[in-house]
């Protein structure tokens, strides 16, 4: 019992929702004909009565028989609750609306029944579109036997044309625009049928196939929908082709009305619209590829397999198709880099170059199937800058019968690299080495990355290099290294003059190359920074010897080498920054005592012609208590050596006799200004003075508290030395320059040093963006608004 009221009241809400109303019983549509017989010639009206009708528009619907599907008639003016037709038929009728969406059930049905000829021509009353297919039939009202029939257009008989197909009592035709006309049929018998009008609009009725995606995932399904132009009456048609070679076939379709279709496989496919009675074809819409996504799996490969890549080799990049089998595979490459893969299986890249770094990702598609595998997972390649090999040897300076172990180094050691090996031959000519393969050293390089050198007892240079793949793919060549010895030989060897191993920046070091041969050059190379150069940057080369410019300190390791190819002997050369002690300073001296006597007798003439006598030193008013006059009194020899010695101490007064004397000046009211006058001084250092007697009860200057002073004198000539020489030298520059030997200072001392000598730091000028005059036009301007 319960159940069935349940049900009850479900049919009860969707009438509700799709009727529009909830009151008892069902809205009333009714449809009425002012004739239910059409004469020949004659036409019916058909009326369509629905309860409440407001807000309604109307849709008509036609039966040709009882076993014939009901077709909607194409109506101009929706809002008209009558229709005007000429043909028989069952027909019926109903109401809806949009806004809310309301539909109510069909009339009854009224069966219009035709009079006249026994001949009927069943045309639609729709409008075609150029290129639909249309089926016209001749029937026989009193008869069900099929019987040949001659169709006409506009009075003319038809011809069978190659776009037309005619069979016994019909005629299909691809309609265009030129087969608009009135069309009638006739039988054998001479009985006609009424004429009948066919509109054919211009253009291609438009039938599109779209898809929500075009691939199937792995246990997916995939959308198609199919869009006619002017769909009313239409039901749907759909075909796949698995292949390009394959034949199409038609889909089966448990709905014929639904315009959306969903798929499970892979393939070609296309839809088109179709009415029946009489029979309408649209065209077939574009094709739709749809992939079906296989198991399968797709994988990025490298080959060669290095965890590294670098500009200039040549690498591959392979699509891989897991458990693939025999099937042939076309192949799709995506990537982010610059570089426009093909659709083979492999990417080849002779010399790869920074702009083919990227991400890569490769599918693979069965050639003769509509279906692919997944992207694969990116596979990210990185090119980096071409490599430098790192060459180092042991021992530095050669003894007698040790070997020489040579060690070369890359970034990546363990990516497949053969190391090179070569010694250096100098070329005086452009001022560089060539290079030549060490005996025994393969043409094919070693697996090992060390080298061992036995019987060297000269100088020699040393390089090498890294190489992989095929072609082979090298590295830059290392910097030279080298290794020393002190012997000589007659073939090239070098002497120093003078002939000591320590020298000063007030020396003159000569450099000289001696052997078999003509040209020469002399190379220095600093243990510390390993900075190799040669006398052209640090001396001046005549011939075959080179003068050093001992301005700086230094400790270098010098040789020779010779144009045929041969290095001298080294030896260390130290440079110190200060003179030698054992030179004499005696000019020196005396021309400084000589200087400083001149200046001494100056001094003292200047001093015995400003000093004033002691009959004058100064003399004050003194004003008397009881009277205003004044009394000129002259102070005596010790009042003024006393103020003399308070104002420059230039010896030492007893304390009693400086107090005395203050006390003294103070009572008579003697003011610093006067003081200063009389004996010629600054005016504040007068104060400073009687001040610091006051406080300290002392005229000597004590020394100051604090710490002492952070930067040396050398220091500061050295900060001034930098600024001169590079203008452009910022403080912090200066400041890291200083700490390089020894002195730890901040920023701000290079400015204080600077400024003592004359030196300031200047800033572009700054020009403003806006002038006065600017700025007044555009108060101007917006007063003016």
């Amino acid at each position: 019992m319960g159940h069935t009221l349940l049900g009850v009241l479900g049919l009860f809400l969707l009438n509700t929702l799709l009727y529009g109303h909830a009151e008892a019983g069902r809205r009333g549509v009714t449809l009425t004909a002012d004739r239910t017989i059409i004469p020949l010639g004659g036409r019916v009206t058909l009326t369509c009565s629905v309860e409440d009708p407001a807000g309604f528009k109307y849709q008509w619907f036609r039966q040709t028989s009882d076993y014939s599907f009901k077709t909607p008639l194409q109506t101009e003016n929706v809002d008209q609750s009558y229709r005007v037709i000429s043909q028989g038929g069952k027909y019926t009728c109903r109401g809806w609306s949009s806004e809310p969406r309301v539909i109510t059930p069909d009339s009854n049905a009224v069966v219009i029944e035709e009079t006249g000829a026994d001949a009927v021509l069943e045309v639609t009353e729709f409008t075609l579109f150029e290129g639909d297919l249309v089926t016209l039939r001749c029937k026989n009202r009193t008869s069900q036997r099929t019987m040949r029939a001659t169709f006409y257009k506009d009075g003319s008989p038809l011809q069978n044309r190659n776009h037309q197909l005619s069979t016994a009592g019909e005629m299909t035709v691809r309609v265009s625009v030129s087969d608009e006309g009135r069309y009638k049929c006739q039988f054998a018998d001479g009985t006609e049928s009424e004429e009948r009008e066919l509109r054919v609009k211009a253009g291609r009725r438009r039938v599109t196939l779209t898809a929500d995606r075009t691939i199937i995932p792995l246990g997916g399904r995939v959308t198609l929908t199919c869009s006619v132009e002017d769909p009313a009456g239409f039901k749907y048609e759909w075909s796949r082709q698995t292949s390009d070679y394959s034949v199409k076939t038609l889909l089966q379709t448990e709905n014929l009305d639904d315009k959306f279709r969903v798929i499970s496989k892979g393939g070609k496919y296309t839809c088109r619209g179709w009415r029946r009675e009489p029979d309408v074809v649209t065209p077939e819409s574009n094709e739709v590829i749809i992939e079906e996504t296989v198991p399968n799996k797709a994988v990025v490969t490298l080959q060669p397999n290095w965890s590294e890549i670098h500009r200039g080799e040549t690498i591959t990049l392979r699509c891989e198709i897991k458990d693939g089998g025999d099937t042939d595979w076309e192949y799709e490459w995506r990537t982010t880099s610059s570089e426009k893969p093909s659709n083979q299986n492999e990417l080849s890249i002779r010399s790869v170059s920074a702009s083919h770094s990227g991400d890569y990702r490769c599918k693979g598609r069965k050639k003769r199937e509509k279906s692919s595998t997944d992207w694969s997972d990116p596979f990210k390649l990185t090119v980096s800058d071409k490599p430098q090999s790192v060459l180092t040897v042991s021992p530095s300076w050669l003894s007698a019968g040790a070997s020489v172990t040579l060690n070369c180094s890359v970034k990546d050691q363990s990516a497949g690299w053969r190391f090179y090996w070569y010694k250096t031959v100098p070329d005086p000519s452009d001022n560089s080495y060539s290079y030549e393969l060490l005996p025994g050293s393969s043409s094919s390089g070693t697996e090992q990355d060390s080298y061992i050198v036995h019987g060297q007892t000269h100088t020699a240079g040393y390089v090498c290099r890294a190489g992989r793949g095929d072609p082979v793919y090298y590295t830059d060549y290392s910097q030279p290294q080298f290794v020393w010895s002190a012997d000589f030989h007659s073939s090239a060897s070098l002497t120093v003059s003078p002939d000591r191993a320590q020298h000063f920046t007030s020396d003159s070091v000569s450099l000289s190359c001696e052997g078999n041969s003509t040209e020469w050059r002399v190379k220095r190379l600093s243990p510390e920074d390993r900075y190799l150069s040669d006398c052209t940057a640090w001396g001046t080369m005549t011939g075959s010897t080179c003068k050093l410019k001992t301005y700086w300190r230094s400790a270098e390791v010098y040789w020779c080498e010779s144009g045929s190819g041969e290095f001298s002997n080294t030896v260390n050369i130290t440079i110190q920054a200060v003179s030698r002690p054992e030179r004499s300073s005696f000019p020196v001296l005396l021309i400084v005592g000589l200087i400083c006597g001149i200046v001494l007798i100056i001094l003292l003439l200047l001093l015995y012609r400003y000093t004033p006598s002691k009959d004058t030193c100064f003399k004050r008013p003194i004003q008397s208590e009881n009277s205003n006059t004044d009394h000129v009194v002259y102070q005596n020899e010790a009042q003024c050596d006393t103020y003399d010695s308070l104002l420059h101490g230039p010896q030492h007064i007893p304390e009693e006799s400086i107090h005395s004397n203050v006390g003294t000046g103070a009572a008579d009211g003697q003011g610093y200004k006067k003081i200063a006058n009389t004996l010629k001084l600054r005016y504040s250092m007068v104060i400073k003075t009687i001040q610091r007697f006051n406080r300290t009860g002392s005229t000597q200057i004590r020394p100051r508290h604090g710490q002492p002073k952070k930067m040396s004198s050398r220091a500061q000539r050295h900060i001034q030395r930098l600024s001169l020489e590079s203008r452009r030298m910022s403080a912090a520059s200066i400041a890291a320059e200083v700490e390089g030997v020894g002195v730890s200072l901040s920023v701000l001392r290079p400015y204080t040093t600077l400024h003592q000598i004359g030196l300031h730091g200047c800033r572009p000028r700054r020009k403003p963006l806006l002038k006065m005059m600017h700025k007044k036009v555009r108060k101007q301007f917006a007063e003016d608004k």
